[in-house]
């Protein structure tokens, strides 16, 4: 502003001087154009308002070029702010996820995946749908279902929001 402000006066400035500089070259005299009719006030504000025009015209550019710059620097700490946003997203769903894995349901949930092999997986899951399920069946299958749906959700992040690269799902939880 102040920087503006400066470059106002000397526009200025340079206004009245090249006012007086033009009338000083000026052919006529002050009594000859006062013989004529035509006043020294009506010669000054003749040939000043273009020049204050004209001064005026760059003094408006001088600040939509400072506009300009400001609405950059302004765009670009918005979209700044949008990733470290962005990022502090990321970086809250991962440890929610995290936290997740850790949890009792899913720990028993792994547990129990590597305690019965797939063939008896397979047969606890056709117990429960065609309900012909034992009790200890149907407290297995609800056991195991917790990791597939964690995973399924892991999955569903990644690919209807874009929330998670699969680098980081691989670091968190991969092989």
């Amino acid at each position: 502003m102040l920087k503006s402000l400066r470059s106002w006066h000397l526009l200025l400035l340079a206004t009245v001087a090249v006012g007086f500089g033009f009338l000083a070259w000026w052919p006529f005299d002050v009594v000859h154009v006062t013989t004529t009719g035509v006043k020294w006030t009506d010669l000054v504000s003749a040939i000043g308002t273009p020049v204050v025009i004209i001064v005026s015209a760059l003094f408006a550019l001088n600040q939509l070029r400072e506009a300009e710059k400001s609405r950059v620097s302004s765009s670009l700490f918005a979209v700044n702010q949008l990733r470290e946003a962005e990022k502090s997203r990321y970086a809250a769903l991962a440890a929610d996820l995290t936290r997740r894995w850790d949890e009792p349901l899913l720990a028993s949930s792994r547990q129990a995946m590597s305690l019965h092999g797939h063939e008896e997986i397979r047969d606890i899951i056709k117990a429960n749908y065609t309900k012909k399920a034992t009790e200890d069946e149907i407290e297995a299958y609800y056991t195991l279902q917790a990791l597939p749906n964690f995973i399924e959700g892991i999955a569903v992040i990644e690919d209807e929001f874009e929330g998670l690269s699969l680098d980081l799902v691989d670091r968190l939880w991969g092989v």
